[in-house]
Protein backbone atom coordinates (compact mmCIF):
# COMPACT_ATOMS: atom_id res chain seq x y z
CA UNK A 1 0.00 0.00 0.00
CA UNK A 2 2.88 2.27 1.04
CA UNK A 3 4.81 1.46 -2.42
CA UNK A 4 1.21 1.98 -4.63
CA UNK A 5 0.42 5.39 -2.75
CA UNK A 6 4.18 6.56 -3.25
CA UNK A 7 3.88 5.58 -6.55
CA UNK A 8 0.81 7.69 -7.36
CA UNK A 9 2.31 10.70 -5.68
CA UNK A 10 5.12 10.28 -7.69
CA UNK A 11 3.50 9.99 -11.46
CA UNK A 12 1.38 13.47 -10.07
CA UNK A 13 4.53 14.97 -9.15
CA UNK A 14 6.35 14.04 -12.51
CA UNK A 15 3.20 14.59 -14.31
CA UNK A 16 2.42 18.21 -13.09
CA UNK A 17 6.05 19.19 -13.51
CA UNK A 18 6.41 17.68 -17.15
CA UNK A 19 2.77 19.61 -17.58
CA UNK A 20 4.88 22.73 -16.64
CA UNK A 21 7.83 22.38 -18.97
CA UNK A 22 5.33 21.52 -21.86
CA UNK A 23 3.98 24.65 -21.45
CA UNK A 24 7.12 26.91 -20.29
CA UNK A 25 8.57 25.39 -23.66
CA UNK A 26 5.89 26.33 -26.11
CA UNK A 27 5.17 29.52 -24.55
CA UNK A 28 9.21 30.30 -25.44
CA UNK A 29 8.85 29.88 -28.73
CA UNK A 30 5.27 31.63 -29.17
CA UNK A 31 6.60 35.13 -30.25
CA UNK A 32 8.73 33.33 -33.14
CA UNK A 33 5.55 30.62 -33.82
CA UNK A 34 4.92 32.59 -37.45
CA UNK A 35 8.22 32.19 -38.28
CA UNK A 36 7.67 28.72 -37.90
CA UNK A 37 4.69 28.85 -39.66
CA UNK A 38 6.13 29.69 -43.00
CA UNK A 39 8.00 26.66 -44.00
CA UNK A 40 8.19 25.75 -48.03
CA UNK A 41 9.27 22.81 -48.63
CA UNK A 42 9.80 19.45 -46.99
CA UNK A 43 13.31 20.31 -45.53
CA UNK A 44 11.75 23.85 -43.95
CA UNK A 45 9.48 22.19 -42.12
CA UNK A 46 11.55 19.45 -40.48
CA UNK A 47 14.00 22.06 -39.58
CA UNK A 48 10.95 24.31 -38.35
CA UNK A 49 9.74 21.28 -36.23
CA UNK A 50 13.40 20.35 -34.81
CA UNK A 51 13.92 24.15 -33.59
CA UNK A 52 10.43 23.92 -31.87
CA UNK A 53 9.99 20.61 -30.32
CA UNK A 54 13.70 21.30 -29.60
CA UNK A 55 12.89 23.80 -26.96
CA UNK A 56 9.54 22.31 -25.84
CA UNK A 57 11.68 18.84 -25.17
CA UNK A 58 14.16 20.64 -22.96
CA UNK A 59 11.13 22.56 -21.21
CA UNK A 60 9.58 19.12 -20.52
CA UNK A 61 13.12 17.22 -19.23
CA UNK A 62 13.98 19.97 -17.25
CA UNK A 63 10.70 20.03 -15.45
CA UNK A 64 10.60 16.48 -15.36
CA UNK A 65 14.30 16.21 -13.60
CA UNK A 66 12.96 19.06 -11.33
CA UNK A 67 10.14 17.25 -10.25
CA UNK A 68 12.52 13.96 -9.87
CA UNK A 69 14.83 16.26 -7.56
CA UNK A 70 12.17 17.35 -5.67
CA UNK A 71 10.85 13.90 -4.89
CA UNK A 72 13.59 12.38 -3.78
CA UNK A 73 15.60 15.35 -2.05
CA UNK A 74 12.55 16.97 -0.54
CA UNK A 75 13.37 20.72 -1.83
CA UNK A 76 14.65 22.20 -4.99
CA UNK A 77 17.48 21.60 -7.38
CA UNK A 78 17.17 24.26 -10.04
CA UNK A 79 21.02 24.11 -11.38
CA UNK A 80 20.81 20.46 -11.56
CA UNK A 81 17.69 20.11 -13.00
CA UNK A 82 18.89 22.55 -15.75
CA UNK A 83 22.45 20.78 -15.99
CA UNK A 84 21.00 17.20 -16.20
CA UNK A 85 17.49 18.13 -18.01
CA UNK A 86 17.99 21.24 -20.28
CA UNK A 87 20.41 20.64 -22.54
CA UNK A 88 20.34 16.56 -23.06
CA UNK A 89 16.14 17.58 -23.31
CA UNK A 90 16.49 20.66 -25.63
CA UNK A 91 18.95 17.63 -28.01
CA UNK A 92 16.63 14.93 -27.38
CA UNK A 93 13.80 16.78 -28.44
CA UNK A 94 15.14 18.61 -31.58
CA UNK A 95 16.37 15.29 -33.01
CA UNK A 96 12.79 13.55 -31.94
CA UNK A 97 10.94 16.87 -33.76
CA UNK A 98 12.73 16.14 -36.70
CA UNK A 99 11.98 12.62 -37.29
CA UNK A 100 8.50 12.92 -36.42
CA UNK A 101 7.76 15.49 -38.88
CA UNK A 102 10.15 14.04 -41.31
CA UNK A 103 7.72 10.79 -41.23
CA UNK A 104 5.03 12.96 -41.39
CA UNK A 105 6.05 15.08 -44.25
CA UNK A 106 6.99 12.27 -46.21
CA UNK A 107 4.04 9.78 -45.60
CA UNK A 108 1.06 12.50 -44.49
CA UNK A 109 -1.43 13.73 -46.67
CA UNK A 110 -3.20 15.70 -44.09
CA UNK A 111 -6.34 13.76 -44.01
CA UNK A 112 -4.79 10.79 -41.47
CA UNK A 113 -5.89 11.58 -37.77
CA UNK A 114 -3.73 8.79 -36.40
CA UNK A 115 -0.29 9.65 -38.17
CA UNK A 116 0.12 12.44 -36.13
CA UNK A 117 -0.44 10.47 -32.91
CA UNK A 118 2.29 7.76 -33.75
CA UNK A 119 4.57 11.04 -34.49
CA UNK A 120 4.15 12.31 -30.98
CA UNK A 121 4.57 8.90 -29.91
CA UNK A 122 8.04 8.34 -31.56
CA UNK A 123 8.74 11.92 -30.16
CA UNK A 124 7.97 11.12 -26.84
CA UNK A 125 9.43 8.07 -26.81
CA UNK A 126 12.97 9.34 -27.83
CA UNK A 127 12.81 11.59 -24.95
CA UNK A 128 11.62 8.93 -22.40
CA UNK A 129 14.50 7.48 -23.89
CA UNK A 130 16.59 10.40 -23.05
CA UNK A 131 15.70 10.64 -19.50
CA UNK A 132 16.42 6.89 -18.84
CA UNK A 133 20.06 8.05 -18.97
CA UNK A 134 19.40 10.82 -15.96
CA UNK A 135 16.81 9.01 -13.76
CA UNK A 136 18.63 6.18 -12.10
CA UNK A 137 17.65 2.92 -12.86
CA UNK A 138 15.06 3.38 -14.96
CA UNK A 139 16.15 1.90 -17.97
CA UNK A 140 16.38 2.29 -21.62
CA UNK A 141 12.98 0.50 -22.25
CA UNK A 142 11.02 1.42 -19.54
CA UNK A 143 12.01 5.18 -20.25
CA UNK A 144 11.29 4.65 -24.11
CA UNK A 145 7.92 2.74 -23.46
CA UNK A 146 6.77 5.39 -21.15
CA UNK A 147 7.55 8.43 -22.92
CA UNK A 148 6.24 6.84 -25.98
CA UNK A 149 2.70 6.00 -24.61
CA UNK A 150 2.69 9.35 -22.89
CA UNK A 151 3.39 10.60 -26.19
CA UNK A 152 0.28 9.22 -27.51
CA UNK A 153 -1.93 10.16 -25.08
CA UNK A 154 -0.88 13.82 -24.82
CA UNK A 155 -0.68 13.48 -28.52
CA UNK A 156 -4.44 12.77 -28.60
CA UNK A 157 -4.89 15.88 -26.74
CA UNK A 158 -2.73 17.97 -28.36
CA UNK A 159 -4.77 17.40 -31.78
CA UNK A 160 -8.13 18.03 -29.86
CA UNK A 161 -6.58 20.98 -28.59
CA UNK A 162 -6.07 22.10 -31.96
CA UNK A 163 -9.38 21.39 -33.35
CA UNK A 164 -11.28 23.41 -30.38
CA UNK A 165 -8.87 26.19 -29.21
CA UNK A 166 -7.01 29.29 -30.69
CA UNK A 167 -3.43 28.43 -32.01
CA UNK A 168 -1.76 29.59 -29.07
CA UNK A 169 -4.06 28.28 -26.30
CA UNK A 170 -4.23 25.03 -28.01
CA UNK A 171 -0.42 24.95 -28.54
CA UNK A 172 -0.09 25.45 -24.92
CA UNK A 173 -2.42 23.46 -23.74
CA UNK A 174 -1.07 20.37 -26.46
CA UNK A 175 2.16 20.68 -24.94
CA UNK A 176 1.57 21.19 -21.21
CA UNK A 177 -0.88 17.82 -22.19
CA UNK A 178 2.32 16.25 -23.95
CA UNK A 179 4.26 16.89 -21.05
CA UNK A 180 1.85 16.09 -18.48
CA UNK A 181 1.13 12.38 -20.07
CA UNK A 182 4.83 11.71 -20.81
CA UNK A 183 5.54 12.14 -16.68
CA UNK A 184 3.12 10.31 -15.78
CA UNK A 185 3.77 7.23 -17.95
CA UNK A 186 7.65 7.36 -16.96
CA UNK A 187 7.27 6.16 -13.52
CA UNK A 188 3.98 4.19 -14.67
CA UNK A 189 6.41 2.46 -16.88
CA UNK A 190 8.96 2.19 -14.12
CA UNK A 191 6.72 0.95 -11.60
CA UNK A 192 4.68 -1.96 -13.35
CA UNK A 193 8.22 -3.58 -14.82
CA UNK A 194 10.81 -2.79 -12.24
CA UNK A 195 12.44 -5.97 -10.82
CA UNK A 196 13.03 -4.98 -7.04
CA UNK A 197 12.68 -1.26 -5.06
CA UNK A 198 13.46 0.41 -1.82
CA UNK A 199 10.29 2.14 0.04
CA UNK A 200 11.83 4.85 1.86
CA UNK A 201 9.55 5.77 5.18
CA UNK A 202 10.39 8.87 7.35
CA UNK A 203 9.75 9.71 10.62
CA UNK A 204 7.62 12.41 9.23
CA UNK A 205 5.35 10.17 7.99
CA UNK A 206 6.30 10.55 4.24
CA UNK A 207 7.36 7.72 1.87
CA UNK A 208 9.31 7.68 -1.51
CA UNK A 209 9.68 4.68 -3.57
CA UNK A 210 13.06 4.12 -5.50
CA UNK A 211 13.39 1.16 -8.07
CA UNK A 212 16.63 -1.00 -7.49
CA UNK A 213 19.16 -1.48 -10.36
CA UNK A 214 22.29 -1.91 -11.59
CA UNK A 215 22.95 1.86 -10.62
CA UNK A 216 23.23 2.38 -6.75
CA UNK A 217 20.92 4.13 -4.25
CA UNK A 218 23.14 5.54 -1.75
CA UNK A 219 21.86 7.63 1.48
CA UNK A 220 24.29 10.10 3.44
CA UNK A 221 24.85 13.60 5.07
CA UNK A 222 26.99 14.14 1.92
CA UNK A 223 24.33 14.94 -0.75
CA UNK A 224 27.34 15.08 -3.44
CA UNK A 225 27.68 11.12 -2.65
CA UNK A 226 24.57 10.42 -1.89
CA UNK A 227 21.08 10.43 -3.80
CA UNK A 228 18.88 10.41 -1.12
CA UNK A 229 20.15 13.12 2.08
CA UNK A 230 19.78 11.57 5.46
CA UNK A 231 20.59 14.28 8.39
CA UNK A 232 23.04 13.28 10.96
CA UNK A 233 24.71 10.11 9.62
CA UNK A 234 27.76 9.66 7.82
CA UNK A 235 28.44 11.22 4.70
CA UNK A 236 28.21 7.91 3.02
CA UNK A 237 26.13 5.43 5.21
CA UNK A 238 24.14 3.05 2.93
CA UNK A 239 24.15 1.56 -0.31
CA UNK A 240 21.38 -0.73 -2.29
CA UNK A 241 21.74 -2.27 -5.47
CA UNK A 242 20.80 -5.16 -7.75
CA UNK A 243 23.32 -7.50 -8.41
CA UNK A 244 23.36 -11.08 -9.94
CA UNK A 245 19.70 -11.09 -9.40
CA UNK A 246 19.56 -10.16 -5.01
CA UNK A 247 19.74 -6.87 -3.08
CA UNK A 248 22.77 -6.43 -1.65
CA UNK A 249 22.89 -3.94 1.03
CA UNK A 250 25.99 -2.15 1.99
CA UNK A 251 26.56 -0.50 5.61
CA UNK A 252 29.83 1.69 5.26
CA UNK A 253 30.08 2.47 8.96
CA UNK A 254 29.84 -1.40 10.57
CA UNK A 255 30.99 -2.73 7.08
CA UNK A 256 28.67 -5.11 6.93
CA UNK A 257 27.18 -6.41 3.56
CA UNK A 258 23.43 -8.01 4.06
CA UNK A 259 22.01 -9.82 0.94
CA UNK A 260 18.21 -8.66 1.54
CA UNK A 261 14.72 -10.25 1.00
CA UNK A 262 11.40 -8.65 0.19
CA UNK A 263 9.99 -7.32 3.29
CA UNK A 264 13.35 -6.87 5.09
CA UNK A 265 14.36 -3.35 6.78
CA UNK A 266 17.11 -1.22 7.36
CA UNK A 267 17.23 1.80 9.78
CA UNK A 268 19.06 5.08 8.66
CA UNK A 269 18.73 8.42 10.65
CA UNK A 270 15.35 9.61 10.13
CA UNK A 271 14.28 7.05 7.81
CA UNK A 272 13.11 2.99 7.36
CA UNK A 273 14.08 1.44 4.41
CA UNK A 274 12.05 -1.77 3.04
CA UNK A 275 12.86 -3.78 0.65
CA UNK A 276 10.25 -5.34 -2.00
CA UNK A 277 9.83 -7.47 -4.60
CA UNK A 278 13.36 -9.95 -3.97
CA UNK A 279 12.07 -13.37 -3.47
CA UNK A 280 15.04 -14.81 -4.33
CA UNK A 281 17.19 -17.34 -1.89
CA UNK A 282 19.56 -15.02 -0.06
CA UNK A 283 22.23 -15.91 1.93
CA UNK A 284 22.72 -14.58 5.42
CA UNK A 285 23.98 -11.50 5.93
CA UNK A 286 27.95 -11.54 6.61
CA UNK A 287 30.45 -9.05 8.41
CA UNK A 288 32.95 -8.60 5.67
CA UNK A 289 34.95 -5.85 4.52
CA UNK A 290 33.04 -4.06 2.02
CA UNK A 291 33.55 -4.60 -1.29
CA UNK A 292 32.75 -1.81 -4.30
CA UNK A 293 29.69 -3.36 -5.69
CA UNK A 294 29.63 -1.07 -9.41
CA UNK A 295 31.06 2.79 -10.24
CA UNK A 296 28.57 5.00 -9.19
CA UNK A 297 28.68 6.56 -11.80
CA UNK A 298 -6.78 23.45 -38.39
CA UNK A 299 -5.31 19.77 -39.69
CA UNK A 300 -3.64 18.31 -36.73
CA UNK A 301 0.70 18.41 -36.98
CA UNK A 302 3.51 19.18 -34.54
CA UNK A 303 3.08 22.99 -35.40
CA UNK A 304 -0.90 23.22 -36.18
CA UNK A 305 -0.65 25.31 -38.57
CA UNK A 306 2.15 23.59 -40.53
CA UNK A 307 3.29 19.88 -40.36
CA UNK A 308 2.24 16.77 -38.14
CA UNK A 309 1.39 18.57 -34.94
Amino acid sequence: MKRNLSALKKALQFGISGAVGGFAGNLITEPFMHHLNDSTSVFDSVLSTSRWFGLVGGGIATAIMFGYYYYIKGKPQIKQSFKNGGLFGVISGAISGAIAEGIFSGIGDGENEILPVICWGIAGGLLGLGLSKRIPNLGMLRGAGGGGVGGVLGGCLFILFAYTLSGTAGRLAGCAAIGFWIGIMLVVAETLFNKAWLVISYDTGTNRTLTIGAEPITFGSDENKSIIYIPHVSPLAMRFQLEAGQIVCENFDSGAVSYLRSGDQKRIGNCTVTVGNSDLPAPNSARVTPTILSQASPRPMLLPAVNFC
